[in-house]
């Protein structure tokens, strides 16, 4: 690395869940239409 390149540091990470509200989970192969989501932090 040259003087002139820029560094990069990372500090950390983010996990972000999106939970959907549906009329029931999903079986193999189906798609089921949410209602409503709330973000949560995930881990």
């Amino acid at each position: 690395m040259t003087a002139s390149s820029p560094a990069v540091v990372v500090f950390g990470s983010l996990h972000y869940d999106i939970i959907v509200k549906g009329p029931a989970r999903p079986r193999k192969g189906e798609t089921v239409t949410g209602s409503a989501w709330n973000p949560a932090c995930g881990g």
